[in-house]
C-alpha cells in the first residue's frame, strides 16, 4: 500500500513476529503508542541479548581459566616429575622434610617452580608447619601429588578462599598454643627451680639458727659453770674458824 506500511510489515513480520499483533492494536488505538512501545520492545529485547551475551563471556572465561588451569598442573607435573627420575626419586617416593627443602633450593627445581609464579621463599619457610602436620596425621612424608598440589596452592596470582582462611587460622592457633605450652613449661621449671632454692636457703637459715642456739647453750653452760666456781672459791674463803671466832684464810684453810 506504501513504504512506510511496507517496513512496518518487515519490522513486525519479519523482526518482531511475536509482537506484531500487539503492535498493531497500539497502533490502531493512537499512533502516539506506537514508537513508545516500539522502544520498550527493543530496549527488552537488547538488554536479554546483552545480559544472555554477559552470561556466555563468563562461561567461557570460566572454562578458559579451568584449562589454562589444567595445562600449567600438567606442565609442573611432568617437569618435575622428570627432573626427580633424572634424579633417582620417583612418584611413589615420600618426601622428608629435609629431601623438600634440598629439593627446593636446586637451580632447575627453582626455575620450574618460578614458571607457574611461585616464590621458593615461603615455601621454605612453610617447610617446619607441613611436615608437623604430616606427622600429626600419621603420614610417613609428602607425597609427589601433594608436593605438586602445594607449589600449585602457593602461586602469587591464587585468591584467598574461605579454605585458606581457616587452614591460616589453625595454623595461627596451633602456633599459639604451642608456645603457650612452652612458656607454661619454662615457667614450671623456673617455678620449681625457686622453690628448690628457697627450700635450700630455709634450711641454712635454720641449721645457722641451730648452731646460734648451740653457741649460746655452751655460752650459759660456761657461764654457769664460772658462777658456781666463783662461788664456791668465795664459801671457801670466808669459812670461819669455829674456835677463836675469826675467818681462816685461803692459807689456812
Amino acid at each position: 500500500r506504501s513504504v512506510p506500511d511496507a517496513m512496518n510489515t518487515l519490522l513486525l513480520e519479519g523482526i518482531l513476529p511475536d509482537y506484531a499483533s500487539l503492535m498493531n492494536e497500539v497502533a490502531s488505538e493512537n499512533i502516539v503508542f506506537y514508537p513508545i512501545m516500539l522502544t520498550f520492545i527493543v530496549l527488552a529485547v537488547l538488554t536479554l541479548m546483552n545480559m544472555l551475551v554477559g552470561v556466555l563471556v563468563e562461561i567461557v572465561h570460566a572454562i578458559a581459566i579451568s584449562e589454562k588451569e589444567g595445562t600449567a598442573a600438567l606442565h609442573l607435573a611432568s617437569e618435575l616429575r622428570g627432573w626427580m627420575e633424572s634424579h633417582g626419586f620417583t612418584s611413589d617416593t615420600f618426601l622428608t622434610k629435609q629431601q623438600f627443602q634440598r629439593l627446593l633450593v636446586e637451580p632447575e627445581v627453582t626455575g620450574i617452580v618460578g614458571e607457574v609464579g611461585v616464590d621458593v621463599g615461603p615455601l621454605l619457610d612453610m617447610a617446619e608447619s607441613i611436615f608437623e602436620d604430616l606427622g600429626r596425621s600419621g603420614s610417613p612424608g609428602l607425597t609427589f601429588e601433594d608436593f605438586a598440589g602445594l607449589i600449585l596452592d602457593m602461586r602469587s596470582n591464587n585468591l584467598a578462599k574461605v579454605k585458606d582462611v581457616k587452614e591460616q587460622v589453625r595454623l595461627i592457633k596451633s602456633s599459639v598454643v604451642e608456645s603457650m605450652g612452652s612458656v607454661v613449661s619454662k615457667l614450671n621449671t623456673e617455678i620449681c627451680n625457686l622453690h628448690r632454692e628457697l627450700r635450700a636457703i630455709r634450711a641454712h637459715i635454720g641449721a645457722d639458727l641451730e648452731d646460734e642456739d648451740e653457741i649460746s647453750d655452751q655460752a650459759d653452760s660456761r657461764d654457769h659453770t664460772w658462777r658456781s666456781s666463783r662461788e664456791q672459791t668465795q664459801l671457801v674463803m670466808i669459812e670461819v674458824d669455829p674456835e677463836d671466832g675469826r675467818e681462816k684464810s685461803q692459807a689456812e684453810i
